[in-house]
């Protein structure tokens, strides 16, 4: 059994070429279907994430489009529908120019209004320093990282200007990157936290939202909710925060195309494998006559011909998962750029099932496509390997 080993890894070594082409064959197969059957998850997860840490825990969001009368939104009607709701939260926004002392250009603020009682029921503020709840009145909350890009401290007041106005402003808190802060390095933008009263006073917007976030209580039907506000709001939209039935029938019509793309492969790659252990077994004939007529029972030659392919489909696998991380991540990074408007800061969640069952369709697939040439090999009696007359 050494002796036939040893031949068996040998011949693998002489036929480099042919052996590289039998991995990758093997390892583009298991690489697309992992990146195929973890591709809508995986934006599914990151759509999911990003919408969390914008919205927090907030079950419905209405806000302003082109039919919208106004770019704001009155809470009246909201009160119809108080008895349902465990908090309805105004959001407001404003773009603020923050100068530093001797510097020339400008720095960009975007301030994202809420009072923040109703922001930390609904969502997540990992405090580094400062006190959050003393944002009131003229008060602003800020990232570590937008500090540093700032270079200001804990404390300090500044000069913003605001809707053309300037604002004397004092920054009680530094965070860390959760809830809204989560992305923002990726974004590019420095996002800051002020009272919604007094951006809508700064705004001039008469106590009115630009987004209006709903918390329902539990066990009311939020379906049911969002048909009320909209006849309540007719002209404004009126939608689930989190809708993962849309963004996956979205990501379907996607995804479908590269599944069929990875059958395709699949098949040329059991092909390549018939094809060249087809090759290998008719270079081998000689050898396997000599084997057999020393002694060796047919089905130990089988099983060592077996074990050159198993070895095939392992190394295979193995490479396979790898390139299907990479394509995944390559994947994810172009389709999140086209549907959220952003690249970089891809997260992918692999269970290890994934990796499991690709790892062991490349085992399979390399058995299961050698089988054939291996068993019509056992089929030829000894006396005709010997004459040569198969």
């Amino acid at each position: 059994m050494r002796i036939l080993i040893k031949y068996t890894l040998k011949s693998m070594m002489e036929k480099k070429f042919r052996a590289f082409l039998i991995v990758f064959a093997i390892a583009l197969a298991c690489g697309l279907f992992l990146a195929s059957s973890r591709l809508s998850s995986s934006i599914t997860d990151m759509y999911y994430e990003k919408i969390t840490a914008m919205y927090g825990d907030a079950d419905i969001d209405i806000y302003t489009n082109e039919d919208s009368p106004t770019y704001y939104i009155s809470l009246g009607g909201c009160k119809k529908v108080e008895d349902k709701c465990k908090r309805i939260i105004p959001q407001g926004y404003a773009g603020a120019e923050y100068k530093p002392a001797g510097a020339e250009g400008t720095q960009y603020i975007q301030i994202q209004a809420y009072n923040i009682e109703d922001y930390l029921a609904i969502n997540k503020l990992a405090v580094l320093e400062g006190d959050p709840l003393k944002c009131k009145e003229a008060d602003l909350i800020l990232s570590e990282h937008g500090m540093t890009q700032l270079g200001l401290s804990v404390g300090d007041e500044i000069n913003l200007r605001v809707n053309g106005s300037m604002h004397k402003v004092k920054i009680v808190a530094k965070v860390g990157a959760e809830g809204i802060f989560k992305n923002e390095s990726q974004s590019g933008y420095i996002t800051g936290i002020m009272p919604f009263d007094t951006i809508a006073k700064y705004n001039k917007t008469n106590n009115r939202a630009s987004e209006i976030h709903i918390d329902v209580k539990d066990g009311v039907d939020i379906d049911e909710t969002i048909a009320e506000l909209k006849e309540i709001y007719p002209k404004y939209t009126v939608e689930r925060t989190v809708n993962i039935v849309e963004i996956q029938n979205q990501l379907s019509s996607i995804t479908m195309p590269f599944m069929m793309m990875t059958f395709i492969v699949v098949f040329m790659s059991v092909f390549i494998i018939y094809s060249s252990f087809k090759v290998i077994m008719l270079e081998k004939l000689p050898a396997v006559g000599t084997f057999r007529s020393i002694g060796a029972d047919k089905w130990v030659m089988n099983g060592v011909l077996l074990l050159e392919a198993l070895f095939y489909g392992i190394i295979g696998g193995i490479v396979g998962c790898l390139l299907g991380i990479g394509c995944l991540y390559v994947l994810s990074n172009i389709m999140v750029t086209q549907m959220m408007g952003e690249s970089g800061g891809i997260t992918l969640n692999i269970p290890a099932g994934s990796y499991f069952l690709a790892f062991l369709m490349g085992v399979v697939m390399a058995i299961l496509s050698t089988l054939v040439p291996i068993l019509s090999v056992s089929k030829i009696s000894l006396k005709d390997i010997i004459l040569n007359s198969r």
